[in-house]
């Protein structure tokens, strides 16, 4: 029996995680059509842009906090990348279509909501782990920090005004002016031959400004 108590948990769930897969929710129900005959009465929806997941979420969480929310809970091996990293971190487009995840060797991710990119282990590196309340993003995800997000800008835009603009976005938003040393050293190390390029940019803008 789908006691009150149960349907109420599996909401509290939703409100905190927003999303819960099928086997998850049959496990807390004790029925594996319980979740469809809520889904029936409006208390939650099927993720439809998942619809090959069993992926349930609340009939107000948006598909991309949703497509966010399940990376969080069911794909740890992955991290935000690309242009949706850029995008994240204030340094991109506000465009995305779908979100790209970097995955590494030998591991592989096929379905419907990622852009997976398979890198070689080494290269998944300075990832960060956090929220991000202002892209409405309210629990964790792991993501390239600020320094390795350039070289995915000049990886992803080349030498375009798109690429400038991300160096004049981290400048202003994340780099430390009176002492840029360590940041500058970080994006070296990353890789030494676009970080120079980024960091020969980034102290053309020090000496303008």
């Amino acid at each position: 029996m789908v006691t009150k108590t149960k349907v109420a948990k599996l909401l509290d769930i939703l409100k905190a995680k927003k999303v819960i897969n099928a086997a998850e929710a049959s496990k807390l129900l004790g029925n594996k059509m319980a979740i469809y005959r809520l889904a029936e009465e409006g208390l939650v929806v099927k993720f439809e842009d998942a619809k090959n997941l069993g992926i349930f979420t609340l009939p107000d969480v948006g598909p991309e906090q949703a497509t966010f929310a399940v990376l969080s809970q069911y794909y740890p091996d992955c991290v935000v990348s690309g242009i949706t990293c850029l995008r994240i971190l204030d340094l991109g487009l506000d465009y995305i279509d779908r979100i790209h995840v970097d995955i590494a060797y030998p591991k592989d991710l096929k379905n419907e909501l990622f852009e997976t990119h398979r890198v070689k282990k080494e290269k998944i590196n300075h990832v960060i782990e956090k929220a991000f309340e202002d892209r409405n993003i309210p629990f964790p995800i792991k993501i390239y920090n600020p320094e390795r997000a350039m070289h995915e800008a000049y990886k992803y835009y080349g030498k375009t005004d798109a690429f400038y603009r991300a160096i004049k976005k981290y400048s202003s938003k994340y780099l430390d002016r009176k002492s840029p040393g360590v940041q500058y050293q970080t994006i070296k190390e990353i890789d030494s031959k676009v970080g120079a390029i980024i960091v020969d940019l980034l102290a053309l803008g020090d000496v303008h400004e």
